[in-house]
């Protein structure tokens, strides 16, 4: 072993002597520096832990207050679950749902086609990619809604980051 690495012993690392002399402090003064600080530490999650028990104490009667309103609230949703109103709603989307299920069922082989084409007709890799990205950001304003086209920049923002993995032109540009 080099003079100039830390030398473990079985409880903890040590400075070289030769480091020790060179930084003119001593690993007696670093333990020490360090026992400061865990104990610092230690004092400061047990004030957080006395802050939190004096916290909970305080507001013991509000806490219960709104656990129980809670627990009617819960009663009342169920409540209004179980109403005709709300159960004529619940079929209502289920239903338009369905009609958005077989419409993107049936747009799906014209969409297919189309990538298909794009890969055939631009061999050029950063031509494609910009073909790609085109026809994606048209059907994303086509189909998606204002909110989850925000959604999707933010992922697309969020793919730029990562590593280069898998080719996904129409994500990551």
């Amino acid at each position: 072993m080099n003079e100039n690495q830390l030398i473990t012993s079985k409880s903890r690392k040590i400075l070289s002597q030769e480091l020790e002399k060179n930084l003119e402090l001593s690993n007696s003064e670093i333990f020490n520096i360090g026992k400061k600080i865990k104990t610092y530490k230690k004092n400061i999650n047990e004030k957080y832990n006395e802050i939190d028990n004096y916290m909970d104490k305080q507001t013991e009667k509000e806490r219960k207050a709104v656990e129980e309103a809670l627990k009617v609230l819960e009663k009342k949703i169920d409540s209004v679950k179980n109403d005709s109103t709300y159960k004529t709603k619940e079929k209502e989307i289920e239903y338009i749902e369905e009609k958005l299920n077989i419409t993107m069922e049936k747009i799906y082989p014209y969409y297919a086609k189309a990538i298909k084409k794009i890969y055939t007709v631009y061999s050029d890799k950063n031509e494609r990619s910009k073909k790609l990205l085109e026809f994606h950001d048209v059907l994303g304003e086509a189909f998606l809604t204002k909110d989850e086209r925000k959604i999707m920049g933010f992922i697309k923002e969020q793919m730029k980051t990562l590593p280069e993995i898998v080719s996904l032109p129409m994500i990551k540009n």
